[in-house]
């Protein structure tokens, strides 16, 4: 499979199948991809205690890091191989999220 002769969204389609493997910083964050569509990612993350703040919340550095990669690729979903016919791609992106709360134990 080479990624270079892809579309943004076949990419992440992969990746979401298995295909592909997964970038290293879902080791880091227990985030997976679970589908990607024109237009739509799914994303499913866990906190647990080694993403808490010093006052036992979850950190806000965990919810920015996923929703960095959760508006990164769904703005990937738009983007097909870049040409010189086609240099710039231009979207909107409504992000819903939902958020349960973590309470250390």
């Amino acid at each position: 499979m080479n990624i270079q002769q892809m579309s943004g969204l076949a990419i992440l389609q992969a990746m979401a199948k298995g295909e592909l493997p997964a970038p290293s910083i879902t080791q880091t964050m227990p985030m997976s991809l679970v589908q990607a569509e024109e237009g739509s990612v799914l994303f499913h993350a866990t906190a647990d205690d080694k993403h808490l703040n010093p006052l036992g919340g979850v950190h806000g550095g965990f919810a920015a890091t996923v929703l960095d990669s959760v508006t990164g690729c769904a703005g990937l979903c738009f983007l097909n191989r870049v040409s010189e016919q086609n240099p710039h791609h231009c979207s909107n992106i409504k992000l819903y999220s939902g958020f349960q709360a973590y309470l250390a134990q």
